[in-house]
């Protein structure tokens, strides 16, 4: 079996020419290329790292300066003597969660804060980074069903091919946002604090 670090899974996938598909506007969110190009750059300076974690999630508290962190659960990485080897580093739903989790940096990077008279909330950058995730799943050749643990994977698995076949987008029309919205699980409000630093 290869051993492939967590981070070097992440910088081959953000910088894959397959990520120059997923490019989209969510509500009032904006998915594109050039932000994750970005964020590789950020891992392989480790500005941003990966550690291990009870679920996968982006970390926006750090002070200015301060380093990152995503957090991934054990299905997605395991440590060994203190470095993150990717575990199933070649399975397509590995890729999407690198996305997704990139994708809440990229709104932080942005300073994209949690608005609630501009209606960005928490449920749309879940929503955003639920459908990049599994847009960039697919690109790499996801041919499963999603798993039955929620129909929400099921609806943003036929959204994304959808916006890939360009049936949807790059503006995602507001009924898709709303049901993409009304899906999708969040953690609390301060997970979306997004400062950029």
């Amino acid at each position: 079996m290869t051993r492939i670090t967590l981070k070097k899974r992440a910088l081959e996938t953000l910088r894959h020419a397959n990520i120059g598909r997923i490019n989209f506007q969510y509500g009032r969110l904006h998915v594109y290329p050039h932000q994750f190009a970005r964020i590789a750059e950020l891992i392989e300076a480790d500005h941003i790292s990966y550690r291990s974690a009870n679920g996968n999630h982006y970390d926006p508290t750090p002070e200015r300066g301060q380093r990152h962190y995503i957090g991934v659960h054990s299905s997605l990485g395991r440590d060994e003597n203190g470095t993150l080897v990717a575990v199933n580093p070649f399975l397509p739903s590995s890729r999407g969660t690198i996305v997704h989790e990139a994708c809440h940096a990229t709104h932080d990077y942005q300073r994209v804060t949690v608005r609630h008279g501009d209606s960005i909330l928490p449920r749309q950058f879940e929503g955003a980074a639920t459908l990049a995730g599994w847009m960039t799943a697919l690109l790499w050749g996801f041919d499963q069903a999603p798993s039955p643990q929620t129909d929400t994977m099921r609806l943003a698995a036929e959204k994304a091919r959808l916006v890939l076949d360009g049936t949807i987008g790059p503006r995602i029309d507001a009924d898709t946002v709303r049901e993409l919205d009304a899906a999708v699980a969040t953690g609390s409000a301060n997970m979306y604090v997004f400062n950029g630093t």
